[in-house]
């Protein structure tokens, strides 16, 4: 009780790049949408704000911030940073 998370990663995409990758992998039966694999086989899974929402019930959000950023490839993508306590 009362520890501090401090929370940092990618929300869904809604672009054609990552829209099509998640749709496809989804599809395949393989995960829910929001997740695909690179073509270096690593899986990776982008979340959903209301999923983060449901993780985090029993915690009081202190600050929540989502930007624009870009990954390690260049690509654009939204994150989501947030600070919350037990």
């Amino acid at each position: 009780m009362g520890g501090i998370l401090y929370f940092c990663d990618f929300l869904v995409t809604d672009t054609g790049k990552y829209s099509a990758r998640y749709a496809q992998y989804a599809e395949a039966g393989q995960e829910d949408f929001g997740v695909y694999k690179t073509s270096e086989g690593a899986l990776v899974r982008h979340h959903r704000m209301n999923w983060l929402f449901t993780l985090l019930r029993d915690f009081d959000i202190l600050w929540l911030e989502q930007v624009d950023d870009y990954t390690m490839n260049g690509n654009a993508v939204r994150t989501v940073h947030i600070i919350a306590r037990k």
